[in-house]
Parts: structure tokens; C-alpha cells; sequence
């Protein structure tokens, strides 16, 4: 994976996992998780259609902010299971 294709990261709050938006063609994203002790990558798929910008991880290490579009259109701030890449709007872009 390039560099050019790795957007945004972020690390945990426990500082073992580093998170980021990688670009798989058009309109294909992924968000990676890799841990820092093993090397281990882990790749998410965001149920939006797309992600502009990862933010901060949650307390709980479960989930982390993300910027983006689901698939009604509807732009905003998301909350991404890292898990199951389940997204729960959490902000419109209008509520911002």
C-alpha cells in the first residue's frame, strides 16, 4: 500500500492501534486498523458511501468518529463500530 493511499490517521487512546482511511478506486474506501504490538491489519468496512476524514477514537476503544456520506445522501459526523462498520449518525453537516 502507497502512502499516497493512506489518509488521516489516528491512534487509539491506549496508543496500541493506529487507524486510517485507505483508498481503494473510486469511491471505494476502507478504514485499517493495525495494531502496534503485532503488525496485524484489520480492515473495516464503513457502511457510508463515503469518508472524507477519521477522527478521534471513542473512550471505550469500540468505535471512532468519522466525516462522511451515507448512502441516503445525508453528510455529517458518524460513529463507526470498528468491529462491524456499522455507522450511527451522530451530527448533519447543518448541525455543525
Amino acid at each position: 500500500m502507497t502512502p499516497s493511499k493512506c489518509r488521516f490517521p489516528g491512534y487509539s487512546r491506549d496508543g496500541r492501534y493506529l487507524a486510517y482511511v485507505s483508498d481503494r478506486g473510486p469511491g471505494a474506501q476502507v478504514l485499517v486498523i493495525q495494531s502496534l504490538e503485532t503488525g496485524r491489519v484489520r480492515e473495516v468496512v464503513p457502511q457510508l458511501q463515503s469518508v472524507s476524514r477519521n477522527g478521534p477514537w471513542h473512550p471505550d476503544g469500540r468505535s471512532f468518529l468519522v466525516i462522511g456520506t451515507d448512502g441516503a445522501g445525508t453528510e455529517g459526523r458518524f460513529q463507526v463500530d470498528v468491529q462491524s462498520g456499522e455507522a450511527k449518525l451522530i451530527a448533519t453537516n447543518e448541525g455543525m
